[in-house]
């Protein structure tokens, strides 16, 4: 479960603990050929796979909005001096 920290006013952290393994593969002509075959066919998978991180993103937007944290924007207005109407 990644931890979730304000750094400032506009930040998220999300940290996550991740095993560093070293990995080795081989690979043979045939068996990238059909990787390939099976990557073309999941192309429509692609868009699913955009929604779940749009999912995700709305997520982070939702605990950031929830932490006070806000847009650069937002704190640039927020500093700005506030004039009296009429001047």
């Amino acid at each position: 479960m990644p931890d979730y920290n304000k750094i400032d006013e506009t930040t998220l952290e999300v940290a996550e603990t991740v095993e560093i393994i070293r990995d080795a593969k081989t690979y043979t002509l045939d068996a990238l050929k059909k990787q390939e075959e099976n990557l073309v066919k999941k192309a429509a998978d692609f868009a699913k796979m955009t929604d779940a991180q749009l999912v995700e993103v709305r997520a982070l937007i939702a605990i950031c909005e929830d932490m006070g944290i806000k847009t650069a924007a937002e704190v640039v207005k927020a500093a700005e001096p506030v004039m009296p109407e009429g001047e």
